[in-house]
């Protein structure tokens, strides 16, 4: 695809962006729900947050736009990251009714470890493994 190309289906910068946020938040809505059939809720929402975490990775700023397009109703992403967190949300209520993962912790808290394993990642020369690593420790304290 050539530049013009692009420019006819996406006028400006941000409006491609919000095409690909959009993509990448529905994406994670459909792997919350599926997900749900999973028969382990702990490694359900350790998937759920692998995928999330790699997503923060991949698009710089992405938890700063979920939380943007949360408070604002009129984004065009709202609707998208809305349905994103409440998928995730009931993948966290799953493993909290099951006593995989403790009671008071919150979906904003979740995603706000997902983004900081992330951004964590990124810094290590071994980004994956890192990665990885993190999220193994985060699901450690989420359970105790």
């Amino acid at each position: 695809m050539g530049i013009g190309t692009l420019y006819r289906h996406f006028p400006t910068r941000e409006a491609l962006l919000q095409a690909l946020m959009r993509d990448r938040f529905d994406g994670l809505a459909r792997r919350a729900s599926g997900l749900l059939a999973e028969p382990s809720p702990r490694d359900a929402l350790l998937a759920w947050l692998t995928a999330v975490a790699a997503g923060s990775a991949t698009y710089r700023g992405l938890p700063e736009s979920v939380m943007a397009a949360l408070r604002d109703e009129g984004s065009e992403l709202h609707a998208s990251c809305a349905a994103m967190r409440a998928a995730g949300s009931r993948l966290l209520e799953r493993a909290q009714a099951q006593g995989a993962v403790r009671a008071d912790v919150t979906t904003e808290e979740l995603l706000a470890l997902a983004a900081g394993v992330a951004w964590a990642g990124e810094q290590s020369p071994n980004r994956p493994q890192m990665a990885q690593r993190l999220l193994s420790l985060v699901m450690t304290g989420l359970t105790h």
